[in-house]
């Protein structure tokens, strides 16, 4: 008998969910290295942040009847 409870020419059902997370695993961090894909996605965090410039940070900052209230 094995770790798992099964003999030994029987393969325990928790490698086999092991295996499949590293391979989804590297196939995210092979996604993560392509250097087209991360800079679009760094331009669009980017034009996202762009958008709070000038907003204030807290509720007691804003104006009276501003867009923001």
């Amino acid at each position: 008998m094995t770790h798992c409870g099964l003999d030994a020419h029987q393969e325990c059902p928790r490698l086999d969910e092991i295996r499949q997370e590293r391979r989804r695993r590297d196939a995210i961090l092979e996604a993560n290295a392509d250097p087209v894909r991360m800079s679009k996605l760094r331009e669009k965090i980017i034009a996202q942040a762009k958008r709070y410039f000038g907003v204030p940070y807290a509720r007691k900052y804003w104006q009276p009847n501003s867009e923001y209230s």
